[in-house]
């Protein structure tokens, strides 16, 4: 029966994850743009002119435009023109807007000295006003690319590993965060002129990333083309139309009258609210909470990420194989309100660096927790063919956010002269963010979306074609990923194939990495030791004529390892074991029907 399934380049583990790469660094390359410019705000205001009230209007630019009916406009284009249209816009968008920022602060610009940008508003100068404006432009376009990221990937992932790709996408995006403020300052610093750090050189190399990114989503659209054939030719789609479903205009009012849609769309904004307009006066809030150089502070402030990049992944696994999605935007939720409360009652009385770094970091644990869940929750409650509409609207909403709180934040800086009005606003944010996931919770137990329930839909038949190249090729594409989803699976397959017969348990591989450092690494091997002689033992009741069980983990996994090509062989012994088993079960399987 396996045999006579119509395959997709979706079924390829290869295909599907190249796409996450593909379209995930282009984010990666957006995020870092975002942020190029936040940890240099002080150099800003000594070169430019920028005090922190102009630096927190520009921005806000980013936004501007999408509050004002760009992202409904992106939705519809969207839904009416498909993924690769719309991917390719937004990427191009980017480039434009960043090109017209990157014209705003150079040399050139302040050389030929735009009176006209200068004899209005003149508290904002002429070089912020021409920033602001690409940096609207590049808003729309990063914007629209984030949404229709999220169409792509459950799209891509649909039935499959959903969570677990749109977590790693969030990381791999959030990298870039860590990026700007890694690499910013120490470009700035390395291109100085007079001894006065360049702003024009960070910004210009983020920009050049941003044609990278560009290129990048060309190659997935060659790949997208060929799955939609692929679509059309097993009958999901129809060669009429683009694969997604036709789109019409009125459909928003389904999006507008959905009262679970309004609670995301708010969660998003409060809770989204506490935290991209935070990053951008963070940098500034421990240089004068410390007392510390501004390198320093971006050193310290560029961990934030760290902890939501490497959790993330975990997180959406999670959430494909056991649910609790509303649950975990409750927890995220409340780890955001202590850790702004302590960002304004607590570091100010101890200023301490580790007191700052730990909050970041845990601050971190929530910028994982609430994105991880939130996002593939929107297609449990949306309509697909509406989905892309739905992502624009939400991100329309949150924009509003995004627009006004940091002219807010900047403007409370400057009337109280501190950072403790604003980190008390941001830790409201997250108050009033718990109580909108906790209704979310509420009407999903009524209503019945599943936003508790797993993402993954169980295959009726197991794998029969993991292999040591898959292996070898998918772990440093996917960091590392790749073959935590395999030994996952594996330790839930052979419960199912083996623990009728054999009475026993395997215990799940995630938990395994969990307790490992409570054991002292000890755990992993007996677990090892465990499965594999396990499996040996099935492959003999089944009568299958292969060899396997502990015994090759311990000559070619480990003493193998003396020769380097050991545990290679063990890794194709084991997967074959495995391949062999469930092919066996769903012959079984089959014939029962």
């Amino acid at each position: 029966m396996t045999q006579q399934l119509q395959q997709t380049l979706r079924d390829s583990a290869i295909a599907r994850w190249t796409v996450l790469i593909l379209v995930a660094s282009m984010m990666f390359f957006a995020y870092m743009f975002v942020d190029i410019l936040s940890p240099l705000a002080s150099v800003l205001n000594d070169t430019l002119g920028w005090d922190q009230g102009v630096f927190g209007t520009y921005a806000s630019a980013e936004y501007i435009l999408c509050v004002f009916g760009f992202l409904i406009f992106a939705g519809i284009i969207l839904d009416k023109m498909g993924v690769r249209f719309t991917g390719l816009l937004s990427a191009g968008l980017m480039v434009l807007g960043a090109s017209i920022k990157y014209i705003g602060i150079s040399d050139w610009f302040d050389a030929n000295n735009i009176v006209w940008l200068n004899s209005w508003w003149t508290a904002m100068p002429g070089s912020a006003k021409m920033a602001a404006f690409g940096f609207m432009i590049f808003g729309c376009g990063c914007e629209m690319a984030g949404t229709t990221v999220s169409k792509i990937l459950a799209k891509w992932f649909k039935g499959k590993e959903m969570a677990l790709a749109m977590g790693l996408e969030m990381a791999i995006a959030r990298i870039g965060v860590f990026a700007a403020m890694a690499f910013s300052p120490a470009i700035s610093e390395h291109f100085a002129v007079n001894g006065q750090p360049s702003v024009v050189a960070s910004l210009l190399f983020a920009a050049l990333l941003l044609v990278v990114g560009l290129l990048n989503f060309f190659v997935f659209t060659i790949m997208d083309t060929k799955f939609d054939k692929q679509l059309v030719a097993i009958g999901e789609a129809t060669d009429m139309h683009d694969p997604e479903d036709e789109f019409h205009v009125s459909d928003l009012g389904k999006i507008f009258s959905s009262k679970m849609f309004w609670i995301i769309a708010l969660l998003c904004v409060l809770y989204y609210s506490a935290i991209f307009p935070f990053q951008r006066f963070a940098t500034n809030f421990l240089e004068e909470t410390l007392m510390i150089s501004n390198a320093e502070a971006s050193g310290l402030f560029k961990w934030f990420p760290i902890l939501a990049m490497v959790l993330t992944p975990f997180l959406g696994m999670f959430i494909d194989y056991k649910g609790k999605g509303a649950s975990m935007m409750m927890v995220g939720a409340i780890i955001m309100v202590i850790c702004h409360s302590i960002f304004a009652f607590v570091l100010p009385l101890y200023p301490s660096k580790t007191l700052a770094l730990c909050t970041i970091l845990v601050l971190g644990v929530s910028f994982s927790l609430v994105p991880a869940s939130m996002w593939p929750s929107v297609p449990k409650i949306i309509d697909e063919k509406i989905l892309g509409s739905a992502y624009c609207l939400i991100f329309w909403v949150q924009n509003i956010g995004l627009c006004l709180v940091p002219m807010l934040i900047g403007t409370l800086r400057v009337s109280t002269n501190g950072y403790v009005v604003p980190m008390i606003v941001f830790a409201s944010f997250g108050v009033l963010a718990f109580l909108l996931s906790l209704a979310l919770k509420i009407e999903d137990k009524k209503k019945g979306y599943g936003l508790e329930l797993p993402n993954k839909e169980l295959p009726k038949d197991l794998p029969v074609n993991r292999g040591l190249l898959k292996m070898v090729l998918l772990s440093p594409i996917t960091f590392g990923i790749y073959p935590l989803v395999v030994y996952t699976k594996i330790s839930k397959e052979i419960n199912i194939v083996a623990s009728k017969s054999d009475g026993l348990h395997t215990m799940h591989y995630l938990l395994v990495l969990l307790l490992s450092g409570v054991t002292l690494g000890i755990l992993p091997i007996v677990w090892t030791h465990r499965i594999c002689s396990r499996i040996g033992n099935e492959l003999k009741r089944r009568g299958i004529d292969y060899t396997f069980g502990a015994s090759d983990f311990w000559l070619w996994g480990v003493l193998g390892a003396l020769i380097i090509v050991g545990p290679y062989i063990y890794i194709h012994k084991f997967m074959k074991s495995m391949n062999l088993i469930n092919a066996d079960y769903n012959r079984e399987m089959n014939d029962a029907l």
